[in-house]
């Protein structure tokens, strides 16, 4: 079993700087040599159905390593460029879901707090207790 680094694929050419990435840093594309059958393409991320991976132009299917890392499995003797990229579509869209949430909530307690403001402000005003009661 291999320890330490995994060694850094090359880049594609005219790509962004290969090699190693992060989730933040957007989609990569390395070449990968063809290789025997049950290998993994291990990232060091957590295991989410958001992430991607193409390996020749052809879909990779994700598993988790170890239990918690993200990885695609490899076809054996394919070699080509590999693409991971991050879809981060489902997030957004849950993250504008609750902001939508929110700000409906917020617009159907508005009229309420007025309407009780109001109520209350008006009892003061008649000299009528602030505790709901009539004098």
């Amino acid at each position: 079993v291999p320890t330490g680094p995994a060694p850094a694929l090359p880049p594609v050419p005219g790509s962004a700087a290969g090699g190693r990435t992060n989730a933040a840093a957007g989609p990569w594309s390395g070449l990968l040599p063809a290789g025997p059958a049950g290998q993994l393409l291990v990232l060091a991320e957590p295991a989410d159905p958001g992430w991607r991976a193409t390996l020749a132009g052809q879909p990779l299917p994700p598993v988790a390593a170890w239990g918690w890392a993200q990885a695609f499995e490899l076809p054996a003797g394919t070699s080509g460029e590999v693409q991971v990229r991050y879809d981060h579509g489902p997030h957004r869209a849950l993250v504008l879901a609750g902001a939508a949430a929110a700000g409906l909530l917020v617009l159907l307690a508005v009229p309420a707090w007025l309407s009780s403001s109001a109520g209350r402000r008006s009892r003061w005003l008649a000299g009528a207790p602030d505790d709901g009661t009539a004098r």
